[in-house]
C-alpha cells in the first residue's frame, strides 16, 4: 500500500512538472484572436532569426497582421526584402549598429508586436 501511494505521489508529481514545465505562448508565435465587438481582430506576430547577430548579418524576419497589411520595422535592420513567402523578409543589421538589444516591430491596427535581437559585435 505504502508503495502504490509512493508512485502516484510521483506521477501526480511528474504530470504537474510536464504542465509547469510547457512552453508558454511567445509573443512571436503567430496569434488566434477571438475579437470583440467593434475589433478588426487584427492581431499579428514578429520574430527575428537568428536573435543574436553581429553587424552586416542577414536576418530572417517572419511578421504578419492579421485581417491587415503591415510592414516590419526596426531602428537597425536595414532592406526589407520579401522572400517570397508572404510573411517572411530578409534584412541586413546595419554596420553602424550598436552593440546590445534592439527590436523589430510591426504594427497592426489595433496592437504593435515586438520581438528582442542582440548585436554582439
Amino acid at each position: 500500500m505504502r508503495i502504490k501511494g509512493i508512485l502516484m505521489g510521483a506521477a501526480s508529481g511528474a504530470i504537474g512538472l510536464a504542465v509547469f514545465a510547457a512552453p508558454a505562448a511567445n509573443a512571436a508565435d503567430p496569434v488566434d484572436c477571438d475579437p470583440n465587438p467593434g475589433s478588426t481582430g487584427s492581431c499579428g506576430w514578429v520574430n527575428v532569426v537568428p536573435d543574436v547577430v553581429h553587424r552586416g548579418d542577414v536576418v530572417d524576419v517572419e511578421a504578419n497582421c492579421r485581417n491587415a497589411v503591415a510592414l516590419p520595422e526596426s531602428d537597425v535592420l536595414l532592406n526589407f526584402t520579401p522572400t517570397g513567402e508572404p510573411t517572411h523578409w530578409s534584412a541586413t543589421v546595419s554596420p553602424k549598429a550598436k552593440r546590445g538589444a534592439h527590436t523589430v516591430s510591426i504594427t497592426c491596427p489595433e496592437n504593435t508586436y515586438t520581438k528582442t535581437f542582440y548585436v554582439v559585435r
